[in-house]
């Protein structure tokens, strides 16, 4: 009885770690924004997609370049579907190239179609989950980010 007591104990932290991002979030805490960022790199997947989601509804550009990171080299496929989302909301087209790469080499449909929909939030055009659309409209940008038109 007195170790499952310990184990509640020690797990308690990382519970309520946990939760940190999204309280925030909810209590529209912008100025914590930057607090939250160092959350992005738990090693706790949970963690990870509760700041993920935090950021996104703080809509804090600053994590756009961290996101962007982390499309490359997050394993959880959630994750990088929510940081689609994210992207949506804080409006930060500067990784137009990566989302086009996520729906290249990405063979999950929900991620496919969360990189889609953000390209679409973000640049107004409507090539749906075809990457190769997506390459030739982007080919013929030659790289102008969709914020500078």
């Amino acid at each position: 009885d007195q170790q499952f007591v310990f184990q509640r104990r020690a797990h308690a932290p990382e519970a309520r770690r946990e939760q940190v991002p999204f309280v925030l979030s909810k209590l529209g805490l912008k100025e914590a924004a930057p607090f939250i960022i160092q959350f992005l790199r738990s090693t706790v997947t949970d963690v990870r997609a509760n700041a993920v989601v935090a950021l996104g509804e703080l809509e804090y550009r600053e994590a756009a370049e961290p996101f962007y990171a982390m499309l490359e080299t997050e394993k959880e496929t959630r994750i990088k579907v929510s940081i689609c989302g994210a992207l949506t909301r804080i409006k930060d087209g500067s990784g137009v190239e990566k989302l086009i790469a996520v729906m290249e080499r990405e063979s999950d449909t929900d991620l496919r179609l969360a990189a889609a929909r953000t390209l679409q939030s973000l640049t107004k055009q409507r090539y749906g989950p075809d990457p190769s659309e997506w390459r030739k409209w982007w080919n013929t940008q030659r790289g102008v980010r969709p914020e500078d038109k």
